[in-house]
């Protein structure tokens, strides 16, 4: 069991941590810092929730006391980050241009390659780039070109990898046909052939067929998050500045806590 866990929040009006200790299901807000900034991107190291990362894609930022404070660090300025299970202190990161990767915690990085969009899971990675792709299983140490997919999501077991083109998404080389919408976010749950996709308030899951799972109360869900340290565990944030919570891998949701503002970005860990 998890002494505690965190949930780190990136919103409109900075970043919010979330503490549960005891992993008692008891949210208390522990922390908000950077105050006025949108923040677009949260990283938090799985096993170690001293360690965070977060962007407000002009400036990256770091704490190395759990949220407390925060400093501005050397590096991208980060749309979107990906972590890893496999190797936890990987991130691999889109600023809206470039694709970039880290293997020590965001303390240095390299520029990969020119990204319109990038996914990753595990030692798996991918990004496209106008009619090119490129997909590594070596976390980065090498690639090879691939499908030029619309969408890749990519378990973060790393070993689901869903692709969508044409108003489709498949599962590895079977497409699947006539997804209800185009989705934003989406996630692939660890462990389970299963995708899930939001649509507004609307969350969408498929393992055989598509199913509507839940519908959040109208409002437009902005954010899908997996739990690096519970397979079943997934979150969700939407633009009315709520946090939703689900133990069974998206199936069912709770509303954990409101009252933030929109909600661009999520990051877990845990203290052990």
């Amino acid at each position: 069991m998890a002494k505690a866990e965190l949930v780190l929040i990136g919103t409109d009006d900075g970043v919010v941590l979330l503490s549960n200790p005891g992993g008692i299901g008891r949210w208390l807000k522990s922390a908000h810092a950077l105050r006025g900034r949108i923040i677009v991107a949260t990283w938090a190291h799985p096993n170690d929730p001293t360690q965070l990362l977060c962007s407000d894609a002009s400036h990256l930022w770091r704490s190395i006391d759990g949220g407390q404070q925060w400093e501005q660090i050397d590096g991208p300025a980060c749309k979107r980050i990906v972590a890893s299970r496999t190797s936890p202190e990987r991130i691999w990161a889109h600023d809206g241009h470039m694709a970039y990767l880290s293997h020590d915690a965001g303390t240095t990085w390299q520029t990969v390659a020119p990204a319109d969009h990038i996914a990753g899971g595990g030692d798996v990675l991918w990004y496209r780039y106008a009619t090119e792709a490129h997909l590594s299983t070596s976390g980065g140490t090498t690639w090879e070109p691939t499908p030029t997919w619309q969408h890749v999501v990519i378990s973060h077991d790393g070993q689901h990898l869903w692709y969508g083109a044409d108003g489709s998404l498949g599962y590895a080389q079977t497409r699947i046909n006539d997804a209800p919408t185009d989705f934003v976010p989406l996630l692939a749950c660890a462990g389970a052939a299963r995708v899930v996709g939001a649509s507004d308030s609307n969350l969408w899951s498929y393992a055989d067929e598509w199913h509507l799972i839940e519908s959040l109360h109208g409002q437009s869900i902005t954010v899908l998050a997996t739990t690096f340290y519970h397979p079943d565990r997934a979150w969700a944030g939407d633009t009315a500045g709520n946090v939703w919570y689900s133990s069974d891998r998206c199936l069912t949701w709770e509303l954990i806590r409101g009252g933030f503002v929109s909600i661009h970005a999520l990051a877990t860990a845990r203290l052990l």
